[in-house]
């Protein structure tokens, strides 16, 4: 059982965070790092679509999945527990893009809601300080119908094989625009689902992760086939699972060569150095935890929303800085801002993390919200800190309390032993998603989709036949 100060403790931290929500000041000064980027420092911004922070070699996972994002990090701040705000794609992204959680920026591909053209995204916030905007993406809930485009002076969808995606067609499009805006400040945005399912990597890395397998499972490992598992229809060994987690693995490998193409060719360019690059995720992947493989969405485990974010400062500034607080994926935007010293808007709901990687200690925890995408009006919702998380299943009229200290799985409900503890979650949970403004206005998706998006939404799961719910 936890001590009574600990307890105590906790409950201090939350309810300073539920005053931070309500706008009343810190219990002690925050610290006010100086902005780091000169006035001609570009941005890049990759996402890689479905990758755990706990697959990334430079987060402690002992296979060679990211060689050139270790090298990367050597030379960046480095988050350790960063949470995003959704375990699916539209609405990490529009949170990343709005730092809003998803209840009030309400883009929800479930209801068919695209991020609102009130909304004020990255790209906007970056082209009035002067940046020319591009991202290339691979579609899908990326896709410009989303919304997710808002901003950006060139949105593309880079199109890729039927089989999956391979980064490396996004990566030379990125050159093409690095080559004719070398003498522009840009900000470079680039999306992959190159982990994501299917996962069919390239012969030279899936070699590298086949580990000997000579199970009945092939290489590339399709929606339906995972489906299949997943619903019990095929059953599968020991073996078996581990080469899915392998071919997951060989994904990565392939996306962090292309990630490695790219920066190679920021160097070439001369501007690699005064670059400001960041590298996230939207959100992780089951990997058997629950018994499902190569599948998200369906539920808010740290293994769908654990995700990496690593920073490189101008001149590689606070180079090999770890930073072991919780942060959010919305803290991202108010943390580039801070860096390029431009104005963070007060409605952003993140808030910069640039103190952290300077050593400031903060006054209150960054408890995190996570909501996931369906039809009913009250989404699943989880808060997190770094020792406990509240869950409030809405679908399932259901709530549930972890002790991730002890219990970093999430095998056990224990909120029948920490009632309290439980109670100020869930009043911390209830400010969040009730706000200090109205949600933006939920606008409905056009679905006169071109046949070929259609067609990438069902290979990837976002159409169709989905995972069955036990």
């Amino acid at each position: 059982m936890l001590s009574r100060f600990a307890i105590a403790l906790v409950l201090a931290i939350v309810a300073s965070w539920q005053a931070h929500c309500r706008g009343e000041p810190n219990a002690l000064p925050a610290v006010t790092a100086p902005a780091v980027a000169s006035d001609s420092s570009p941005v890049v911004l990759f996402s890689i679509d479905t990758l755990r922070a706990d697959h990334v070699s430079a987060y402690g996972y002992p296979r060679p999945t990211t060689p050139n994002l270790d090298a990367l990090a050597k030379e960046s701040v480095l988050f350790e527990e960063c949470i995003a705000q959704a375990p699916s794609t539209l609405p990490s992204h529009a949170s990343l893009f709005t730092s809003l959680i998803v209840s009030h920026h309400g883009a929800l591909f479930s209801r068919r809601h695209k991020l609102s053209d009130s909304a004020t995204t990255m790209a906007e916030l970056l082209s009035t300080e002067g940046f020319v905007t591009a991202g290339f993406h691979d579609g899908g809930q990326m896709d410009a119908s989303f919304g997710l485009g808002q901003g950006f002076d060139t949105y593309e969808m880079v199109r890729q094989p039927a089989t999956g995606s391979e980064f490396w067609r996004t990566v030379a499009r990125a050159k093409r625009f690095l080559d004719e805006r070398t003498k522009e400040r840009f900000f470079l945005f680039l999306h992959t689902y190159g982990v994501h399912h299917p996962y069919c990597a390239e012969a030279e890395f899936s070699d590298l992760f086949i580990d000997g397998y000579q199970g009945p499972l092939p290489r590339c490992l399709t929606k339906n086939l995972l489906l299949a598992i997943n619903n019990e229809k095929l059953p599968i060994d020991t073996a078996d699972a581990r080469h899915i987690t392998n071919m997951y693995d060989a994904g990565i490998r392939s996306v962090d060569a292309s990630l490695g193409s790219l920066l190679a060719h920021l160097r070439k360019l001369g501007v690699y150095e005064s670059s400001l690059i960041i590298v996230t995720s939207d959100h992780g992947e089951e990997l058997g935890e629950r018994g499902r493989y190569g599948w998200h969405s369906h539920a808010l485990f740290d293994e769908q929303i654990k995700v990496p974010w690593i920073v490189k400062l101008p001149d590689a500034q606070l180079a090999g800085t770890r930073v072991a607080s919780q942060v959010r994926s919305i803290d991202i935007l108010p943390t580039l801002l801070e860096i390029l010293g431009a104005a963070t808007p007060s409605h952003l709901e993140g808030r910069s993390a640039l103190g952290l990687a300077h050593g400031e200690i903060e006054a209150h925890g960054r408890l995190a919200v996570s909501e996931r995408d369906v039809t009913e009006a009250v989404l699943p919702a989880v808060i997190r800190g770094l020792l406990w998380k509240y869950e409030n299943r809405s679908q399932e009229s259901r709530t549930l309390l972890y002790d991730l200290g002890i219990d970093p799985g999430e095998t056990t409900d224990v909120l029948s032993s920490y009632p309290q503890i439980a109670g100020e979650l869930k009043a911390a949970l209830e400010v969040q998603i009730k706000g200090q403004q109205a949600p933006l206005q939920a606008s409905a998706v056009k679905e006169d989709w071109p046949e070929s998006l259609t067609k990438q939404l069902r290979s990837l799961g976002y159409l169709g036949e989905t995972l069955e719910e036990k």
